[in-house]
């Protein structure tokens, strides 16, 4: 099955390195190329794509605006933002619009490779350069993320792992030989005890905090 993608840059020199990258993999398939926001908008409602991978500091209409509309109006459209900006504000605002990924244009051809499949796979993925940068800014807000006060059950930490790794609640029921809604249950469980102790909005960022704490080894 073939991933459809749409790259969104202003800079044609990462356009086409990110293109010639991809297209290594038969499986991936660049259906377009947006120069900025608004042009990347009306190729998204022409031709929804499986996955956009978008910069955010673009003319017209930036990134993070894009993805904002992109993920009101196409939920199913995945995203992966692509920037050198290791701003914290920004980095906050792709994660509470939902964006599934946010790679440091500095990042390795296996990493964009790791990250694709497992975005278009139904995961998440946030390089850990982006989350150590949001969660040292946290720390630094007096926002600090205490273990001690927020704990995992053995079954919860078990699926994490799973969830890291990209997997979706399906192979992991498959896997564990539980029903989908049992791995559902757990995951709901785990996001609402991370959103009440811990402030973290998504699986994204709960995975992240776990990866720090060293649970995920």
């Amino acid at each position: 099955m073939k991933i459809n993608i749409i790259l969104a840059d202003d800079h044609q020199m990462i356009i086409d390195g990110v293109k010639s990258i991809l297209t290594h993999q038969p499986v991936f398939n660049v259906i377009g190329e947006a120069t900025n926001g608004k042009e990347l908008i009306r190729m998204v409602e022409m031709n929804p794509p499986d996955m956009a991978i978008v910069d955010i500091s673009m003319p017209e209409m930036d990134g993070i605006e894009a993805s904002r509309i992109i993920k009101n109006k196409w939920p199913h459209v995945k995203i992966i933002i692509l920037s050198m900006l290791d701003n914290y504000k920004v980095i906050k605002q792709a994660k509470e619009i939902g964006v599934d990924g946010f790679l440091a244009k500095n990042m390795g051809q296996e990493e964009l490779f790791f990250a694709v499949e497992k975005i278009a796979r139904g995961g998440t993925h946030y390089s850990e350069d982006i989350m150590r940068i949001f969660f040292e800014e946290r720390a630094e807000n007096g926002n600090h993320l205490n273990a001690e006060e927020f704990k995992l059950t053995k079954r919860e930490l078990e699926i994490l792992k799973f969830v890291a790794k990209g997997y979706t609640s399906q192979e992991i029921s498959n896997f564990l030989s539980r029903a989908v809604g049992t791995i559902e249950r757990h995951r709901k469980n785990m996001l609402n005890k991370a959103k009440t102790m811990l402030n973290l909005n998504n699986m994204t960022a709960l995975v992240a905090y776990a990866k720090e704490l060293g649970w995920l080894d």
